[in-house]
C-alpha cells in the first residue's frame, strides 16, 4: 500500500463527511448504509487488484496452470 492510497482514502473520507455534515438530509436508513458499505468494499477490492500486479500475475499463472492440465 503506497502513500497515495492513504491520501486518496483520507481525502474521500473527508469529502464524504463534509458533504454529509453540510447537507440537510435525514439520517440514512440501514439499507443505504449497507449499500454504501458494499460499494466501498467493492471499490477497495478493485483498487487492490488494479494496484497489485503480483496478484494479477499469480492469478494468470493459476489460470494457465489449470488450462495446461
Amino acid at each position: 500500500m503506497s502513500v497515495m492510497n492513504l491520501v486518496i482514502s483520507l481525502t474521500l473520507g473527508i469529502a464524504a463527511f463534509w458533504t454529509y455534515s453540510h447537507s440537510k438530509a435525514e439520517p440514512p436508513t440501514k439499507e443505504i448504509v449497507c449499500a454504501c458499505a458494499v460499494v466501498i468494499l467493492l471499490v477497495s477490492f478493485v483498487w487492490f487488484v488494479v494496484s497489485a500486479p503480483w496478484f494479477l500475475n499469480l492469478a494468470l499463472l493459476l489460470v494457465l496452470m489449470a488450462i495446461g492440465r
